[in-house]
């Protein structure tokens, strides 16, 4: 795709709108990114699947929860905290480890500092990202 420092991950974080332009613009979704308000700029983010180099999973959590961290954006912070609790959307979350091959890691918990885990991980974040239904997901 592109040597080391080419701006992949800064043409990918322009277009989820997590970096604005400094000059120009970036259309998304019909929308000028960078006149959004913060408000509807997380709405079309919600829209967007991202997958991350470093894979911003939370260790020793249960994958089910790290799974779930892509509803952040839609759950209410009550909703969020008894989640931790009483884990929801459990079918969501069983979907989308199912379609990455790992659905019996649903309450395993997360060990990043083990070698042994890193593809699982990779497969628990393409998971989360499932789980968060981006636009053109249509599971």
């Amino acid at each position: 795709m592109g040597s080391s420092g080419a701006g992949k991950s800064t043409l990918i974080s322009l277009l989820n709108g997590t970096l604005l332009p400094s000059t120009g613009k970036v259309i998304v979704c019909n929308q000028n990114l960078a006149r959004l308000s913060p408000r509807k700029l997380r709405q079309i983010q919600r829209g967007i699947g991202t997958v991350y180099q470093q894979f911003h999973l939370v260790d020793n959590l249960r994958v089910i929860h790290n799974v779930n961290a892509g509803h952040l954006g839609r759950w209410s912070f009550w909703k969020a905290a008894l989640s931790l609790i009483f884990p929801m959307s459990v079918k969501t979350a069983t979907a989308a480890l199912t379609r990455v091959g790992i659905p019996e890691k649903l309450y395993a918990r997360t060990t990043l500092h083990k070698t042994t885990f890193r593809g699982t991980e990779a497969k628990g974040c393409f998971s989360a990202g499932i789980g968060a239904k981006p636009q053109g997901n249509s599971r």
